[in-house]
């Protein structure tokens, strides 16, 4: 099963490398909404991952809808439901949330879920 990992970002430049160098042997994707309140180099790191090692497995989206409030759960949902269609247009059969402070030690594990 193609499994893709989904996460609204803001400033985690110090935990998203690692989160994605973890499990990116056992992912179909990678799909990162980033808030235009990033400031911290995770927009500049995410796309250089997307760039190199995770060039067509990793993607990211930077538009309005990613510009969350925590305490706005419509807002918050709304995030969601955009990252997994963006995740459906490559090909991805499902998601899960795998915010970049998550890490994966068992990526193998992911390709025998069907």
């Amino acid at each position: 099963m193609k499994i893709a990992a989904i996460a609204p970002v803001l400033n985690e430049v110090d935990f998203v490398g690692y989160s994605v160098m973890a499990a990116l042997s056992g992912m179909h994707s990678f799909h990162y909404g980033i808030d235009e309140k990033t400031s911290d180099g995770t927009l500049e790191l995410i796309r250089m991952l997307s760039e190199t090692i995770g060039k067509g497995k990793v993607f990211w989206y930077k538009a309005p809808e990613f510009n969350i409030d925590p305490m706005n759960m419509k807002q918050y949902n709304g995030a969601f439901n955009c990252l997994i269609e963006c995740a459906r247009s490559t090909g991805a059969e499902a998601v899960m949330f795998l915010h970049p402070d998550m890490v994966i030690t068992n990526p193998e594990v992911i390709e025998g879920i069907k």
